[in-house]
């Protein structure tokens, strides 16, 4: 069984709030401005594991945003990640 978590974000100041969010939520995670998906990556880097945000408008594999986007390489191949996680027949 996988353990059930609900993390509790607060959103970034309004008035601190930057220009190229897209309409998405920016949240603070401990001091650090971000958007949703990646407050769950800090939280999962946080309990050792690795992963990247698959930014499927930009097309790109997001490490940070803020000050500027990040890219980093997929660990593993696609089809591979996909493998893993189906239940074996």
């Amino acid at each position: 069984m996988v353990p059930k978590a609900t993390p509790r974000l607060r959103p970034w100041p309004p008035d601190a709030m930057p220009e190229d969010r897209y309409g998405k939520c920016v949240l603070d995670l401990d001091g650090e401005m971000v958007f949703g998906e990646l407050a769950i990556l800090r939280i999962f880097q946080r309990a050792g594991w690795q992963g990247r945000w698959i930014d499927t408008y930009g097309r790109r594999y997001l490490t940070n945003y803020w000050p500027r986007p990040v890219c980093g390489e997929l660990l593993i191949s696609p089809e591979s990640a996909i493998r893993h996680t189906q239940p074996d027949p």
